[in-house]
């Protein structure tokens, strides 16, 4: 006799012609109250033949016993048939895939650059309840003198009961003074923590959070039999429901009570246990599917006939066009859902009448009678008591009058807000276009806030139906804010100026600085926005020989050869623009922009992990223009074009530094010798066309290098190269005593950390 095969049991299984559907014999079940034992072996497949030599488990037949212990050469690390294992499952959802929509959920932990190690940690002890409730007991009083302690303890908190997806931890890291640049062990900190926690909590008075340590983390190991237990797979009935053919699996009498004299459980479950009950409802479900998917079928021909145009002449009503398109998209339904609701609740106005027909939204079409009603029932469902979801409008319905006429309304009045927007467009041509204009000695200008012309710009760009926009903040209040209450002077100094093909340009404007404007642009703003011309920020160009004051405005007056030389030579025009000022009315406040700049200069010194970019440029040759412009901050000059070459990417021989403020001359060289192999003694560190000079405990703030700064390094080649190891080898080094991962932090000290 051979062997049934089993080769490609896995696939989809292909009924024989003798074998009948399994929704057949529901069908059929479903009519007739009876069901012969045939039917119940297919059913739950018991007449599928028993396997032998299969190389993976089929969940298909439950006669299938083949590979449930893997094998011992193998990779495979789980015999069972299941994906997902039940310790895996007892542990719930995973909180970085589900978002936290109830506070029974668990949050996440932030990542802040290299502190999974510790997440991980922090995450498996909330985890353990009997822990968690051990650091919810610490009295108050203690937790006040142990800062980590404390920390932990609100982290936990958070956890619990913030709605938040994920928490912050940075209070806790930083209370642990770790660094959250570098990566470390998690068994190395999880040791070292508890350890800590151990000593911290052993001044409690609560017994319970005294030992909690010592009680979870040092055990014994013991082994466990499970015992049979078959109520898994049994319904609320106390038989086998058909959900439950893919987790069982049969054995012979024999088989079974060797198993139970073994391991005992039960309950013991036969051929017969099968739910007579449950098959009754799974019948009636199957039947109902059935019929719906027929009916939808129908429906869905009579849906797409009335998208092209095509009804009959009958009653018609209106239903949402965009609705019906995704009701018609849907495929594999077999019931009503939540996407059947509400075929036109997007028709509806907010006086519960039928909505004008001019927003995308309140697109509708006709659809037959019979249509109406079959997607009314699946509404009704889903959500029996929704009756505003499916208001019914028939055709010839009227729209809301009051929808009407507000809706021409608010036409009238974009067509207006249109055209003024249109008008200054048209007379604020190069500032709408961000062109530059040319500047004189001897005329009048104003300044703006580059910010408030942003926004102006947006506003009358933004354009079409059913578009906000918002229009720039008060002209005169932006104005008044520039200048300081005290000494009522400006508060921001003017843009920088540059020459180009011998004429006088500002500079391109930051986000936050101010822009020079023509005195006709001035007033029509005044104009347009209602504000007073007097208030305005006035400025004129000034260059020494230049003793003109004053007066009208006249855009289009010449530079004298005296003031300007068209020479192309790039030094001079560069010293031209440098010799040439802006004088503004009021003057800039020089007491409350340096004491501004002041404190924004130690905001930036005073940084911390943060990038700059330092350039190899090999010896004996100059610094690329565009890396020395980089490097000196110079913004380049605009509409201008950059040859080939400075186009090119510069980013075969630059690295990126992760230094901070603290950052000492010698560390910043020695990172450079390990990158680009240039020992520290020839290294001739640029700052733009400055050269760094310092000694080696000359920090970065020091020398006024600021996050995001490009320095180039040359060669000098005087010095014999050497390895860097032999530099290190002569550091002083302390002898250690802990794991130098987290040395300096409060993991390694032997003095417990005490609240302030």
């Amino acid at each position: 006799m051979s062997k049934p095969t089993t080769r490609s049991k896995n696939k989809r299984h292909r009924p024989d012609g003798n074998e009948v559907p399994s929704s057949e014999i529901l069908r059929k079940f479903y009519a007739n109250k009876e069901i012969s034992q045939d039917d119940i072996n297919q059913l739950y497949l018991i007449s599928k033949p028993i396997c032998q030599s299969c190389r993976a488990n089929s969940k298909d037949s439950s006669n299938c016993f083949c590979a449930l212990i893997p094998p011992p050469n193998g990779s495979r690390k789980s015999g069972l048939w299941q994906k997902i294992s039940e310790v895996v499952q007892d542990l719930g959802p995973d909180p970085y895939q589900d978002l936290r929509s109830s506070v029974d959920l668990p949050s996440g932990l932030t990542n802040l650059g290299a502190t999974c190690y510790a997440n991980s940690i922090l995450q498996c002890l909330y985890m353990n309840t009997s822990f968690r409730a051990g650091i919810f007991s610490v009295e108050p009083e203690l937790l006040k003198q142990q800062p980590v302690l404390d920390q932990l303890a609100q982290l936990f908190a958070q956890l619990c009961s913030s709605r938040l997806a994920f928490v912050d931890s940075a209070p806790f890291i930083k209370t642990l003074e770790l660094d959250n640049g570098s990566q470390q062990d998690s068994h190395e900190f999880f040791t070292l923590f508890l350890s800590l926690l151990e000593q911290s909590l052993g001044r409690s008075k609560v017994a319970e959070a005294k030992t909690i340590v010592q009680d979870l983390f040092r055990g014994s190991i013991s082994h466990v039999t499970r015992s049979i237990d078959n109520k898994s797979i049994q319904c609320s009935h106390g038989k086998v429901p058909l959900s439950k053919v893919g987790s069982i699996k049969r054995i012979s009498e024999i088989a079974w009570h060797k198993l139970l004299s073994k391991y005992g459980g039960g309950p013991e479950l036969s051929g017969g246990d099968y739910c007579i009950k449950c098959l009754e409802d799974v019948a009636k479900t199957t039947v109902s599917a059935d019929n719906y998917r027929v009916r939808r079928l129908s429906m869905k021909e009579i849906a797409e006939a009335a998208l092209t145009g095509n009804c009959p002449d009958e009653n018609l009503y209106y239903v949402s066009r965009p609705w019906l398109l995704q009701w018609v998209r849907r495929k594999h339904i077999d019931s009503p859902c939540d996407a059947d609701v509400g075929p036109t609740s997007s028709l509806q106005c907010p006086h519960g009448r039928l909505m004008p027909d001019v927003t995308p939204a309140a697109k509708r079409l006709l659809v037959p009678e019979s249509l109406w009603l079959f997607l009314v029932e699946s509404a009704y469902a889903v959500k029996p008591d929704d009756a505003l979801g499916c208001l019914m409008f028939p055709a010839g319905s009227e729209p809301c009058a009051v929808c009407c006429t507000e809706l021409t309304e608010i036409a009238c009045l974009e067509d207006s807000q249109k055209a003024a927007k249109m008008q200054q467009r048209q007379k604020h041509e190069k500032l709408f276009l961000g062109r530059s204009i040319g500047l004189h000695p001897g005329c009048r200008y104003y300044l703006i806030p580059s910010s408030w012309l942003t926004r102006w710009r947006a506003y009358i760009t933004i354009s079409g139906k059913g578009i906000s926009s918002v229009e720039p903040d008060n002209l005169e209040v932006v104005i008044d804010s520039l200048k300081c209450q005290k000494h009522f002077k400006l508060v921001e100094r003017p843009p920088e100026l540059m020459c180009k093909r011998g004429v006088i340009i500002q500079k391109t404007s930051s986000a936050d600085g101010l822009t020079i404007i023509t005195e006709r642009d001035w007033k029509l703003f005044c104009e347009d926005w209602n504000a007073p011309e007097e208030k305005g920020l006035y400025a004129e160009i000034e260059f020494p020989s230049c003793t003109s004051k004053l007066g009208d405005s006249s855009e289009d007056m010449p530079i004298s050869d005296s003031h300007l030389d068209r020479s192309s030579d790039a030094v001079d025009t560069e010293h031209e623009s440098k010799l040439s000022t802006i004088k503004t009315f009021p003057e800039v406040c020089e007491v409350c922009v340096g004491e501004r700049e002041s404190c924004e200069l130690m905001r930036k010194l005073n940084y911390c992990n943060e990038d700059i970019r330092i350039f190899l440029v090999p010896s004996g040759k100059e610094a690329p223009r565009s890396v020395v412009e980089a490097a000196s901050g110079t913004l380049f000059e605009p509409d201008r074009r950059a040859s080939k070459r400075s186009r090119r990417t510069s980013g075969g021989n630059s690295i990126s530094l992760r230094v901070s403020g603290t950052t000492s001359m010698y560390q910043l060289k020695m990172m450079i010798w390990e990158s680009f192999g240039v020992v520290k003694e020839n290294q001739k560190l640029h700052k733009g066309s400055r050269e760094i000079e310092g000694s080696e405990s000359t920090t970065l703030a020091d020398m006024n290098i600021l996050p995001g700064d490009v320095l180039w390094v040359t060669d000098l080649e005087i010095h014999e190269n050497r390895d860097i190891a032999d530099e290190l080898s002569n550091q002083k080094m302390e002898p250690q005593q802990f794991e130098e991962g987290f040395r300096g932090t409060l993991l390694t000290s032997n003095v417990l950390p005490q609240g302030l």
